[in-house]
């Protein structure tokens, strides 16, 4: 099973983020719409055979605007609290010994592999003049200095 690459893990993401607070406001402009409805129509009269009420604005009005009060507020704390879970699902597990990194439970790729599928990159390994000196002492030195 081929892992999806990091860039269209944080591409879906987004797109799930704007998909859920379009729902949302969809649901809060469908209950606007039927608070209108009711007043309009006098629904409760057709509906349930209630007696006839007359339209009252200022009822339509305040509930409309409560109803929008409490829609901005919903949506400002549902895209701060999935904007925090985006920043917490952003870390990468790395394995301490081999460097590996972690996609799911099972899962486990080299970080090349995970570099390369999320940004198009090929890699090259060398060593820094620390690792040479340290693993390789003078012939590191000697290799660095027939190569310069």
């Amino acid at each position: 099973m081929k892992a999806m690459p990091f860039h269209r893990k944080l591409k879906s993401k987004s797109f799930v983020l704007r998909r859920l607070l379009l729902y949302e406001a969809f649901g809060f402009t469908a209950i606007i719409v039927l608070v209108w409805a009711n007043e309009l129509f006098d629904l409760p009269h057709h509906v349930l055979g209630a007696p006839i009420t007359d339209i009252n604005w200022r009822e339509a009005c305040l509930e409309t605007l409560g109803i929008l009060i409490l829609a901005g507020a919903v949506l400002l704390l549902t895209f701060r609290f999935l904007k925090h879970v985006r920043y917490l699902e952003g870390f990468l597990v790395v394995c301490a010994f081999c460097k590996k990194i972690r996609l799911d439970e099972d899962t486990w790729v080299p970080i090349e592999q995970f570099v390369r599928d999320g940004a198009e990159v090929e890699f090259s390994h060398s060593y820094c003049p620390e690792c040479l000196q340290r693993h390789y002492g003078r012939l590191g030195r000697h290799v660095r200095e027939s190569s310069g």
